[in-house]
């Protein structure tokens, strides 16, 4: 007899168990290996559906309705590659029910084949705004004479639930940049506090140093926004921000803590993009002793608004409330004591680029932080902005401290500079207010009149390592119809940056793929010397002047994570400039400023036409 004949019979039903078990997993995790890469290609197609999703709803907002069709979408908003395959599209939409799905599921092999569920987005409902009756505002004296600040529309509103405390995003007691003030009726205070897309995120200010790079003197500081508060008694608070977000995977996120705080700590969220609603912070409530704390805020992700904060000792449901301030930060706080100016003084500019046919919308923004007796003098200037060289200035007037409330704004007109008249360079915007004894409050922001550049292209993609047609000063190939074309002044994003997806098909954020354009432009250097080179560029890049290469950017960041700079020693006088930026996929940018050796603003300017006559 046999071994197995005469082993136990519950032994040979154990062995043979064990034996379809381990062959059952085995076979299943062969079939995992085996479908992995469509299991990936179904999560990609799961990130375009939102993707698609997300342009339907900024269409909306653009809009006031839902597109009719897909189609209209492209080129503005998407490509066609993005909504078909093989000529078929992808998608089933249902304007009328707000319904967005793929047109067949995603099939998964391994050793079978799994047919799945098409996925399905259910765009969420149109948020109105609801109407609610203005607040008039308390009449006070005029904060300036002869400078006629701005009037916040600022909605009737309900009291927050008890032991809530309400208080304003624009109301901040501390930061250094990227965020700026916007006034909206549609917002709680009348205003909100945005950070714009492109200014700054996580991987760019902590893995690769960027930083502030579009202002003067710029520093690789991590950006922050904090508010100093005090709890008159100790309590477990939840903390809720009202949000508005731009994507569903992306520019939806903030790092949020309290009493600490920096990248990657905390958090804030807001899936749902272009509507307001409250996100509660990351690892719920915390306990806070009675006293002075603060909340620490790091851009991880950008293009995003802020409205409202609540602190409450009570978990809430909100959806899109908004809700009486009762609460002032910084107020009676150990920090408002501290020595320190008695406003922060900032900018809220539609746009840095600023041309002759289209100065931006700009407005100076005083946010109060500590109390001031007397009366300070305030003077708006553009730098270098006469034809004299002298400062122009813009605005000013005395600054009566008592009528100054938590926040005002004052409209700043670009339009009365005569920008034809006026070099195409930098030139920055200053505002400083003055008064005795005590130090000056300065802010300024660079604007950009930019140089006058012209394009050749889009052709198909070029390497930095493979040789083009019009590298150095090198001429179209005979027969290529195609000309040099004028960069379109709408088509530099609000820093100044060149998007040759907007200059293409109008589409900044799905620019066409695998292309390569050229730039070029003629400037003049008045002053022999060395100067600062700030290089952008997404993707790659190459920079010749007069025909000789002197920069090579083989990265493929986004021009937030891709501010470069080198020196180098110009002759004065007429120079020819040429770049070459290759697009792989994303957005397709550049940017080159030249300025002094410590990155302020230098002399050197564009020339009209670009080419050389």
């Amino acid at each position: 007899m046999g071994y197995v004949q005469s082993m136990p019979h519950a032994r040979r039903t154990w062995i043979v168990s064990v034996a379809a078990v381990l062959l059952a997993f085995g076979l299943a995790g062969l079939h995992h290996v085996l479908g992995r890469p469509d299991r990936i290609a179904a999560a990609e197609d799961e990130a375009r559906l939102r993707m698609v999703g997300d342009e339907v709803l900024r269409w909306e907002l653009e809009h006031g309705k839902l597109p009719d069709r897909l189609d209209e979408l492209v080129p503005s908003y998407l490509r066609t590659d993005q909504l078909e395959r093989d000529g078929q599209s992808v998608y089933r939409y249902e304007p009328e029910h707000r319904l967005l799905e793929q047109a067949h599921g995603a099939v998964v092999h391994g050793l079978f084949s799994v047919v799945r569920e098409p996925l399905r987005y259910a765009l969420p409902p149109r948020q109105e705004a609801a109407k609610l009756p203005v607040v008039s505002a308390p009449v006070a004296p005029a904060p300036a004479a002869g400078l006629r600040f701005v009037d916040l529309a600022v909605p009737d509103l309900p009291a927050p639930a008890e032991g809530a405390y309400v208080f304003e995003a624009e109301h901040f007691t501390d930061t250094n940049y990227g965020w700026e003030a916007h006034p909206d009726p549609a917002c709680a205070g009348g205003a909100y506090l945005h950070c714009k897309e492109g200014i700054a995120n996580g991987p760019g200010q902590t893995r690769h140093n960027v930083g502030d790079f579009y202002a003067l003197h710029a520093t690789t500081d991590h950006t922050y926004l904090r508010y100093h508060f005090h709890l008159p008694q100790a309590g477990r608070f939840y903390l809720y921000a009202r949000m508005w977000t731009t994507d569903t995977t992306c520019s939806n996120h903030l790092c949020c803590e309290l009493d600490s705080g920096g990248p990657y700590s905390g958090g804030l969220d807001n899936r749902a993009p272009f509507r307001w609603l409250w996100s509660g912070i990351k690892d719920d409530a915390r306990d806070l002793a009675a006293g002075d704390h603060f909340i620490h805020i790091f851009i991880h992700e950008d293009g995003i608004r802020l409205d409202q904060f609540v602190l409450s000792s009570v978990p809430l449901k909100l959806e899109d409330e908004r809700f009486r301030s009762n609460f002032a930060p910084g107020m009676g706080t150990a920090w408002s004591k501290q020595a320190g100016p008695a406003v922060h003084v900032s900018f809220d500019l539609q746009s840095m680029v600023v041309t002759a046919a289209a100065p931006p919308e700009c407005r100076l923004v005083l946010r109060r932080l500590r109390a001031a007796e007397g009366e300070a003098r305030l003077v708006v200037t553009l730098r270098d902005a006469e034809a004299s060289g002298k400062a122009q200035v813009l605005a000013q007037g005395p600054l009566n401290w008592k009528a100054v409330g938590e926040l005002a704004f004052l409209p700043i007109s670009l339009a009365q500079v005569d920008w034809a008249a006026r070099p195409r360079r930098e030139y920055a915007l200053e505002a400083t207010i003055t008064q005795e004894g005590r130090e000056p409050v300065r802010a300024a922001v660079p604007l950009m009149h930019p140089w006058a550049w012209e394009v050749f292209g889009p052709g198909g993609y070029l390497g930095n390592d493979s040789p083009g047609p019009l590298d150095m000063d090198g001429l179209p190939k005979p027969g290529d119809e195609r000309r040099w074309e004028p960069f379109a002044p709408a088509s530099f994003d609000h820093f100044g940056v060149l998007d040759f997806g907007m200059h293409t098909t109008g589409n900044a954020k799905h620019p066409p793929t695998q292309k390569t354009i050229y730039a070029r432009t003629r400037i003049q250097v008045a002053q022999a010397g060395e100067y600062l080179f700030k290089v952008q560029a997404d993707d790659q890049m190459l920079l010749w002047l007069d025909g000789r290469e002197i920069y090579r950017h083989d990265h493929t960041r986004p021009v937030t994570r891709a501010a470069y700079t080198f020196k180098l020693s110009l002759e004065a006088g007429e120079h020819r400039l040429r770049m070459r930026v290759n697009q792989q996929e994303g957005r397709w940018q550049a940017s080159l400023r030249i300025r002094t050796p410590d990155d302020d603003l230098s002399t050197v300017s564009g020339i009209d036409p670009p080419h050389a006559p």
